[in-house]
């Protein structure tokens, strides 16, 4: 009954098989197998209306009402893997789903230098090599980690490479890979989003480059960009939704993309209020779907952890434009 009236909106990122050869090498927080994606599929259609992105602009525009406890899902980024594993799942289950895609990435073999970095890792990179790339990105006092096992100090790595300018930052990226062999292309092609978009999955705008877009001084531009790149590539479909790479935004880009696009997603965990009407907000917070958080020991989505990562939520409108 306390979530009666919300919009919930869920965010996933790669869906893997332990058996394929990514997964040795895709960032643990951000993956998820087929059989985990399916079983909290099986948990929402349980719990939830499933509605589509049209059915929310819908109802943003007053034409129809959002059912008592709609859940929408969506899927960042735009890797190959979404049209492989993914979309065999919705299909089965059918359960609608938004893709926000990286406009330039589409048709890339490689993966964005986040994941990069955690592929060099897992893949024994030298801790020395690392120190090495901790030390080249700032000269302050903030000593790097002293346990390159963990994924927190990968992810601290992370943190730090990401004000640098994109080229120094490649160059230390590289340094790390050494001669790293490329797997099967992590991203989408041009006919894998055209098939999600035959399959009647709808395609959003997630800038052009990854790049968090409050932290560049082309954020705007970016905006408009992949929204127009998104759309030659699908023959002129209109591109009519996006979310923020990485959660980052800020006023005058929230006002540039609600300009532009009819749907705005954040990352701000939130439950979205929907009023009595039915009408939820044109901009929407989600809730990321970690597997670490969800997933039992033996590798099974345990239903009592999800309900209480979703139901608990705070109630909220993220902003208004």
């Amino acid at each position: 009954m306390r979530n009666r009236n919300t919009l919930t909106v869920v965010m996933f990122h790669r869906v893997l098989p332990a058996d394929d050869e990514r997964w040795a090498h895709a960032d643990p927080r951000y993956t998820m197998t087929e059989d985990q994606l399916e079983q909290c599929i099986e948990f929402f259609g349980k719990h939830y209306s499933l509605v589509d992105l049209a059915a929310v602009k819908a109802a943003a525009r007053h034409a129809q009402a959002l059912p008592a406890r709609a859940l929408l899902v969506t899927f960042d980024d735009g890797w190959a893997d979404t049209e492989e594993y993914a979309l065999p799942v919705l299909r089965r289950r059918r359960c609608p789903a938004a893709v926000f895609v990286v406009s330039s990435a589409v048709g890339a073999s490689h993966e964005f230098w986040q994941e990069r970095i955690v592929r060099a890792w897992r893949g024994g990179a030298d801790p020395g090599a690392l120190i090495s790339a901790w030390r080249h990105a700032g000269t302050d006092a903030d000593p790097p980690p002293e346990n390159w096992r963990s994924i927190d100090s990968v992810r601290r790595l992370i943190a730090r490479l990401r004000p640098l300018v994109p080229r120094a930052r490649l160059a230390l990226v590289e340094q790390l890979e050494g001669e790293a062999p490329t797997a099967r292309p992590e991203m989408l092609t041009h006919d894998q989003l055209r098939s999600l978009h035959r399959a009647g999955i709808a395609i959003g705008a997630h800038g052009v480059t990854h790049e968090a877009l409050a932290e560049t001084a082309s954020g705007t531009g970016e905006l408009r960009e992949s929204k127009a790149q998104l759309s030659e590539l699908l023959d002129g479909a209109p591109i009519e939704a996006m979310s923020f790479p990485h959660g980052s935004y800020d006023g005058e880009l929230l006002r540039a993309a609600a300009a532009d696009f009819e749907l705005v997603f954040t990352s701000d965990g939130c439950l979205n209020a929907v009023d009595d009407g039915g009408r939820p907000p044109t901009v929407l917070g989600r809730i990321e779907i970690p597997a670490e958080a969800i997933v039992g020991a033996a590798g099974e989505v345990r239903p009592e952890l999800l309900a209480l990562w979703l139901f608990r939520r705070s109630h909220a409108t993220v902003a208004t434009v």
